[in-house]
């Protein structure tokens, strides 16, 4: 696992301290196939956590398939992956920056309407099957359950409110037709299924709708963070580029980890 520094001009405040480490979630089966023992991407603070040599190896086996034939219909580049979990971690950090300097409780009153929407076992079922496809690494690790997991706090913030961050990553990943080569990783078809995810993610949208707009051009928090796949959808590139002119006074020190971002995809 590389750390990647952000840099110590990066903006001051909550964000940039911020100790819970957020992933980008890959589904259980996939990890178990393709052996991937950590997480490809996360984030903490102002610190990017990327295996890259992880990532590379994960390009290379999906391109020769498990037999060494070729990957029908699959040309994956470690390029386009890296500018994948590059995008989930820059729209964490505006969920982050948004916490600080807008309204920090967003995702504990978010649960508190899921509760009252969906009711509370419903609500449970949920980030238990969330948490179950798409473990985050100490459940992966078997260091703790998922039930475990979501008593329990990371860096302070309540694992449910965390599990609920990265249930909204995971719909506007899907959501993201630039992603869609890569959807096998993350697809949320059979947590559609098994959970009441879809009203979830409504009533969630819903949610943002009601708070307080953000950015440069004064979104809620939902539109924010679709704007780049609807600006540039077939784009990785193209999403970064936006991340970059919208967004550059926002993101800080950030911009030097998306500018390589965007030089390696070319």
């Amino acid at each position: 696992m590389q750390e990647v520094a952000i840099g110590s001009s990066f903006p001051e405040g909550w964000a940039a301290r911020r100790r819970a480490t957020m992933e980008f979630h890959i589904r259980k089966e996939v990890r178990v196939e393709h052996g991937l023992e950590t997480a490809l991407f996360s984030l903490r603070g102002n610190v990017i956590l990327a295996d890259f040599q992880q990532v590379r190896r994960l390009a290379a086996r999906l391109n020769a398939g498990i037999d060494g034939a070729a990957h029908p219909g699959r040309i994956v580049k470690a390029g386009q992956l890296n500018a994948m979990g590059l995008i989930d971690e820059i729209l964490h950090f505006m969920v982050a920056l948004y916490r600080q300097q807008i309204q920090r409780d967003i995702f504990e009153t978010a649960l508190e309407r899921l509760n009252k929407s969906l009711g509370e076992d419903r609500a449970a079922r949920l980030l238990e099957a969330f948490g179950a496809q798409f473990p985050p690494q100490a459940v992966y690790a078997g260091e703790t359950t998922v039930s475990g997991y979501l008593e329990g706090n990371d860096g302070g913030e309540s694992c449910r409110s965390l599990a609920l961050e990265e249930l909204l990553l995971l719909a506007l990943a899907n959501l993201n037709p630039a992603f869609s080569p890569f959807k096998f990783l993350f697809d949320d078809g059979d947590l559609k299924t098994a959970a009441a995810y879809d009203e979830a993610i409504a009533e969630l949208r819903a949610h943002l709708a009601e708070l307080p707009p953000f950015g440069p051009e004064g979104q809620n928090l939902w539109d924010l963070l679709r704007a780049p796949a609807l600006v540039s959808p077939d784009s990785l590139s193209g999403q970064l580029e936006y991340m970059r002119s919208k967004w550059g006074l926002l993101l800080g020190k950030f911009m030097a980890r998306l500018l390589m971002g965007l030089d390696v995809i070319k």
